[in-house]
């Protein structure tokens, strides 16, 4: 059993151009922070492992006016960019 569940309406993307709404669905999560699985009510385990995380007390529950939904963070660098990286200092002595 994962660290940590959660049980929210869920909003995700699971893969290009479609788009899905889980109400009340239970999102685990490792010590990490990794997502390790995401059911939704009508999966037979459901119950099961809702109880078995309210019975360790690693169930955190969501008002029905709250959501989750994946971040929108784009962290990512191109490799064009590493060689100007903090050299902006240049451009005041020459140009300026």
């Amino acid at each position: 059993m994962s660290n940590q569940a959660f049980v929210a309406n869920l909003y995700h993307a699971p893969e290009k151009g479609s788009f899905d709404y889980i109400e009340q669905a239970c999102i685990e999560v490792d010590d990490l922070g990794i997502i390790t699985q995401v059911i939704s009510p009508t999966h037979p385990n459901y119950a099961t492992l809702v109880e078995q995380h309210e019975n360790t007390r690693t169930l955190t529950r969501l008002a029905d006016h709250q959501y989750l939904l994946p971040g929108l963070v784009d962290l990512h660098t191109h490799a064009p960019q590493w060689p100007q990286a903090g050299k902006g200092w240049i451009f005041r002595y020459m140009i300026g």
